[in-house]
């Protein structure tokens, strides 16, 4: 028995897991406005308290070192890279990283070094980011259809 897929079978199973997910979302279209008010203030609420949960991990896990950005620096011990505490941070920079879509934060130790941070630490240019106003469809390649 052969234990992988052909690709037309493969197409068809992943249509089918997106039918079967999208069938068991709650009907925004024909449930009465009483249960899709419900329904809302229960997304509301599950939203705020995800939010307050991952303040609180955000707030826990906070760094309060860095390592200086600039790669030339040598005023650390045994002329290493400045460690410091970022309360003394001469200078910071934050960005979008374009591998994760994250945000991103530098930190300096000095002048100079916030000359090398300002000069290569930079925004990807909004031309060349992805887009993502438009999801791709997965199986199909194609724009996603809305199911709903």
């Amino acid at each position: 028995m052969e234990s992988t897929l052909s690709p037309e079978a493969r197409v068809e199973r992943a249509k089918l897991a997106v039918n079967t997910r999208w069938k068991s979302q709650f009907n925004w279209e024909t449930s009465s406005m009483e249960s899709c008010h419900s329904r809302l203030a229960a997304l509301r609420a599950e939203a705020e308290k995800g939010g307050l949960i991952l303040q609180r991990r955000m707030d826990n896990d906070r760094v309060s070192t860095a390592i200086c950005y600039n790669p030339d620096c040598h005023t650390g011990p045994d002329h290493t890279r400045a460690t410091f505490e970022i309360s003394r941070a001469v200078g910071s920079r934050s960005r979008i990283s374009q591998d994760t879509g994250l945000m991103e934060t530098a930190y300096v130790c000095s002048a100079a070094c916030y000359l090398y941070l300002s000069a290569n630490f930079k925004h990807q240019p909004a031309a060349a980011r992805e887009d993502v106003t438009s999801p791709i469809d997965n199986v199909n390649n194609q724009p996603a259809e809305r199911l709903v």
